[in-house]
Order: structure tokens, then C-alpha cells, then sequence
């Protein structure tokens, strides 16, 4: 009787295991595996836990952040030849790799020029939960937070509710890092640097420096349209909603007591003002003013110039004007404790050598206590 049943039993379940793979042996299958070598762009390597036999397979956008000892899920139908790796999955080790965002690495993949593809044209392509993670040349030269950037990196990338948000990543501190505003699902203005941006080579033209920012030009650079022709120094670049730009120029210097010269000029119109001295605010030390003076008659050169809040008196004048070298008088002024007035200064040089009609430029020293 027990022969029998062993008998039956023993042919049933082999006709069960062919039914079954007859039946099922296109159906899709799935099985956990370790990522033993790391995406390369095409394959990545992955072993079975415990296992030995390594499987190079394709794998989609969802792994490609994979590294090595990451759990995955392989799925293939038919037969291994078209498997795939798919998803991330909860590891035996207990660890979880999961990816919120479908991160792509090319303009490519949202069917845009890679080389030539536009900032707006990549985030309307994005959908919710989307990332892109490029390099910049990717992008038109004209779409750059600068001409002169070859590398680095732009990410761009829409969260659950469509909201997004645009960066550049610089591969230097030259370069620093750079944003752009969205609004209504479009980028908005122009590329904002978010660190200050330090120019060490190449020509620089004070002119083109209309974003919004902080720059830093060093000696190696060449720079153009620079207050007095200098050759290094910080620029401030402010950005009002109506579209009027204010430069600053603070000049470089190793000297902390008389390297503290600072200029401001005006972008309106379409057109820039020239650089002038911005009105000078003395508290305590000594400072240094610069101007010009006209020539008014042969013997003499009135120079004034306006300071905010003055405490103490002008000691000396020092004339800086190549042929002049006469020592002038000046004018003292009145103590002002509070610091909230506004005075003249006025600085008369006299000297027999002066043209009439001639500009000279004028220094003097100021001691505030």
C-alpha cells in the first residue's frame, strides 16, 4: 500500500513540475542580488548573496546611483539573457537603498542637443520627482553662468509638486556656485552667483560684470575699465528691480593703513557713469581722500570735498600732482562728538608753478579721534 502511494506520488509531482514550467517559463521573474561592481554607464556587476558567479547586466535610470555591497532586483523572463536591474530592495545585511528621484545624467535622456540644449528647454522636460545631474557642456556656451566656463556640473531638478530649482557647481573655486530662480515652471532672470567668483587669469572687462555678485580679480588677469587703471582689486555688483546696476571697487593692497581706496559707478540707460569716490564716512584713525582740483588762477587750486561725520581736524595737505610739490594750507574742522553732521573740507594749495585752468590731483590726510 505505502509502494503504491510513493508510486503515485512520485509520478504526479513530476507532472506538476513540468505543467508548472510549461506554463510559466515566460513569465517575469525576480531575484535579490549584490552590486559587485559598480555601474560603468551600460552594465553593472552584480552576484547572488553568498554567491560566486558574477553577472554583468544592464540597468535602469532608478540604479544607476548604485555602488558596490548595494541590494538590487534583477528581473529577466524566458531565460537570464535579458535580464535587467531594475530597483533598489531591502538588503539581508537590513540595510535600505530606496531612490525617491529618477535622476538622469545626459540632456540626452529628455530629449535635448547635449552640447547645444537650453536651460529652459531641460526643466520643461523634467516631470515631478525627476533630477538632472549634467556637465556643463552639455549646455549652449550662451547658457552659462559664463562664456568662459568649460567645466563643472548643472543640476536641475522638480520636486512632488513641480517646484524646482537650478544650480551650477563649479570644478574650482574660480568658478564657485552659481543658482537660478523658477517661477510658474519656468526659470526666472539670470544665473546669481552664490560664492564669491575669483578671477585669476584671462581679460576681464569691468563693463560685462552686470550679475549680481561679489568678484575678485588678481594681478594675473587683464582687466579694462577699472578705476584709475587698477589691476587687481574686489568688485561689488548690485542689482536693482528696475534693472539699474551699482559697482563697487574696493582696491587691493598689503598696506592695512593706506590701501583702503573705494570707488562707485552707476549702469543706467544703457550706458555706465563714470567712477567716482563715494562719500566718505570718518569715525577714528586716519584716512586718506582723493580729488581733483581746478586751477582758478595762476597762484592757487581750490579742492573741496564732502565728508560724513567728522570728528577731529586736517592736519596736513600732501599734493600729488607730478610737477606740483608746494605744501598747501587747509581749513580745520569743528569737532562733531555725535557723528551725524555733514561738512566741507575745504583744501586751498598754493603754489607760483599752477596753470590756470589746469586739474591737479589733490591728496590729503585726515586724523579722526
Amino acid at each position: 500500500m505505502l509502494d503504491e502511494a510513493k508510486g503515485f506520488r512520485d509520478a504526479i509531482v513530476g507532472r506538476i513540475k513540468g505543467l508548472i514550467h510549461s506554463e510559466t517559463k515566460n513569465a517575469l521573474r525576480m531575484e535579490r542580488y549584490e552590486v559587485t561592481t559598480a555601474p560603468n554607464g551600460s552594465k553593472m556587476g552584480v552576484t547572488k548573496p553568498f554567491g560566486s558567479t558574477e553577472l554583468m547586466l544592464p540597468y535602469s535610470r532608478e540604479v544607476s546611483t548604485a555602488t558596490v555591497g548595494s541590494q538590487v532586483l534583477v528581473a529577466w523572463w524566458g531565460s537570464m539573457s535579458n535580464a535587467k536591474v531594475y530597483f533598489f530592495a531591502n538588503g539581508f545585511r537590513g540595510s535600505v537603498h530606496s531612490s525617491d528621484y529618477t535622476i538622469y545624467n545626459s540632456v540626452s535622456d529628455l530629449g535635448q542637443t547635449a552640447g547645444g540644449a537650453t536651460i529652459a528647454g531641460v526643466y520643461a522636460a523634467l516631470s515631478a520627482n525627476e533630477i538632472i545631474i549634467s556637465p556643463l557642456g552639455n549646455y549652449a556656451t550662451a547658457e552659462r553662468p559664463m562664456s568662459n566656463f568649460t567645466a563643472g556640473t548643472v543640476e536641475i531638478g522638480k520636486n512632488s509638486s513641480g517646484a524646482g530649482w537650478i544650480a551650477y557647481h563649479g570644478s574650482t573655486v574660480t568658478n564657485g556656485d552659481w543658482r537660478m530662480f523658477t517661477s510658474g515652471g519656468a526659470p526666472t532672470g539670470t544665473w546669481q552667483p552664490m560664492t564669491q567668483i575669483n578671477i585669476t587669469s584671462g581679460s576681464a572687462n569691468m563693463n560685462d560684470y552686470k550679475v549680481p555678485g561679489l568678484y575678485y580679480f588678481s594681478s594675473g588677469a587683464t582687466l579694462t575699465n577699472t578705476p584709475g587703471g587698477a589691476v587687481n582689486g574686489w568688485l561689488e555688483v548690485l542689482l536693482a528691480t528696475n534693472g539699474t546696476i551699482k559697482q563697487l571697487w574696493h582696491r587691493h593692497g598689503s598696506n592695512p593703513t593706506t590701501y583702503m581706496d573705494e570707488y562707485v559707478r552707476l549702469y543706467a540707460s544703457s550706458a555706465w557713469g563714470d567712477w567716482g569716490l563715494p562719500s566718505a564716512r570718518f569715525y577714528y584713525g586716519t584716512y586718506t581722500i582723493r580729488g581733483v582740483g581746478v586751477g582758478i588762477s595762476t597762484t592757487q587750486v581750490a579742492f573741496q570735498y564732502q565728508v560724513t561725520n567728522p570728528k577731529g581736524v586736517i592736519p596736513t595737505v600732501v599734493v600729488n600732482s607730478g610737477a606740483m610739490t608746494g605744501v598747501g594750507n587747509a581749513t580745520s574742522v569743528a569737532a562733531d562728538p555725535d557723528r551725524t553732521n555733514t561738512r566741507s573740507i575745504g583744501i586751498l594749495l598754493n603754489h607760483s608753478g599752477i596753470t590756470a585752468g589746469r586739474a591737479y590731483y589733490c591728496q590729503a590726510n585726515i586724523t579722526v579721534s
